[in-house]
């Protein structure tokens, strides 16, 4: 979200000077107005439905004394008359003709290099969806990329339904939160796992933190794996916001067809033929499970992906292979996490989230597996012929702080990587399609 939804004190002068020195656009989150008649009928209704609307649409900021192009970019600052007068009128819409009330809802006058502005933040609300009544009419609007506009009758439904799951979703906060007042937070994380055990729908929405549900997702998974050889990764932002990612939003859904900048024919998470389904907690593969290949997006950015050790693991390998010396394919030790990466900062950048990130990436039950180094080639064998010695533990555990700055998928697989072929007992010469030069794998076509 624009301005990371901060409240309105927390906006420079700067910031707002920005939006229209560099003519930003209207968007989702962000809408401008150039005054408000507080006579006119029309224009009353048109400012309930500004503010209703960026309330259903997950939040953002009005502002008034700013005139745009006619397409919604920003042009120039414009007397909006009476900022008082404006403040006071919408307050009072606000509160009379919107129901439920806007929790949160902050209108601030402001002058910014002698011109008066109205700011009016919308907080994400979870007591949609917000309804204008007003003149024996009643309105269901919410915000889209490309503007606002009336709700459908199954967006009114889902809205409600959500109501209801964020009512369930404050039992559990509440619940977490008293164990913050009585116990350490081994304890709480210990909480937070039960719930998870007993199939609470909306347990890992209320992870107070993204490093707590790092580790308690990865504990809850590999219980579930048991004795299976399996395959781990994960990504969660350390700030949790409960709708952080709009999982219902078409360029998300598109994402999870493809990872982007990924070989078409290559070992990726992702699946163009799979069925995409809604869950309480956000999105995942209709009728995925470990063996097939699991990937889930939660609404609060936590990303995974899970799958029992299986044939693309096992590249070119007989099951009588397989059971007498298991091998692990080098094309899938790397390119799975890199396509993971890719489709993480793909989330990260449509959804503005923020830095650091929690990574994991696991292997599980792979004693007596072994790593051949070097680059494979067509018929399977390998370049660099050499003992390799099998893994000689159980379970291979990374985790990973990605403190600040973009995320760099390819930086990020690397630095995995390299700890993976260290624990088979290779330096990273002998990390194939790795180009230290430009810092980027060079896979095949």
């Amino acid at each position: 979200m624009i301005f990371d939804g901060r409240p309105i004190d927390q906006i420079s002068d700067t910031e707002i000077r920005v939006l229209v020195e560099e003519h930003v656009a209207e968007r989702r989150n962000l809408e401008f107005k150039l005054s408000v008649n507080h006579r006119d009928a029309g224009d009353r209704l048109e400012t309930l439905l500004d503010v209703s609307s960026l309330a259903n649409g997950g939040g953002g900021y009005l502002f008034i004394g700013i005139r745009d192009d006619g397409n919604g970019r920003a042009q120039v600052f414009a007397d909006p008359g009476d900022t008082g007068r404006i403040s006071r009128s919408v307050r009072d819409l606000c509160s009379e003709h919107i129901e439920p009330r806007i929790d949160g809802l902050e209108i601030q006058e402001r002058r910014l290099d002698g011109h008066a502005l109205v700011m009016i933040r919308v907080p994400v609300s979870a007591r949609t969806p917000h309804m204008v009544t007003f003149q024996e009419g009643t309105y269901f609007w919410s915000r889209y990329e490309d503007g606002k506009r009336a709700m459908t009758y199954a967006e009114v439904h889902a809205a409600f339904t959500e109501d209801l799951l964020n009512r369930r979703l404050s039992g559990i906060e509440q619940t977490l939160g008293r164990m913050g007042q009585t116990a350490a937070s081994g304890q709480q994380r210990e909480e937070l796992v039960r719930l998870i055990r007993s199939g609470d729908a909306l347990a890992r929405l209320a992870a107070r933190s993204g490093d707590e549900l790092s580790r308690v997702n990865a504990d809850s998974v590999r219980e579930m794996i048991d004795r299976g050889p399996a395959f781990y990764l994960s990504a969660t932002p350390q700030v949790l916001a409960r709708r952080g990612v709009d999982v219902d939003r078409q360029e998300v859904r598109t994402l999870f067809q493809r990872a982007p900048d990924s070989r078409q024919q290559g070992w990726i998470v992702t699946n163009r033929y799979a069925d995409i389904e809604r869950f309480a907690e956000g999105i995942r593969y209709r009728g995925h499970g470990l063996y097939v290949g699991s990937l889930e997006l939660l609404t609060n950015g936590h990303l995974t992906y899970s799958s029992l050790l299986g044939e693309s693991f096992y590249w070119k390998q007989s099951p009588e292979e397989i059971a007498r010396q298991p091998r692990l394919w080098p094309f899938a030790v790397i390119e799975y996490p890199l396509s993971f990466f890719k489709l993480f900062r793909a989330v990260v950048d449509l959804s503005g989230l923020q830095p650091p990130f929690h990574i994991r990436l696991e292997y599980h039950n792979i004693q007596g597996h072994i790593l051949p180094p070097g680059v494979p080639t067509q018929f399977g064998f390998l370049g660099i012929h050499r003992q390799t010695p099998p893994y000689p533990n159980s379970n291979l555990v990374i985790p990973l702080v990605v403190e600040g700055g973009a995320i760099q998928p390819e930086a990020i697989t690397y630095a995995l990587v390299r700890d993976v072929y260290a624990a088979f007992g290779y330096g990273p010469e002998l990390i194939p399609f790795w180009n230290a030069a430009q810092g980027r794998f060079e896979l095949p076509p």
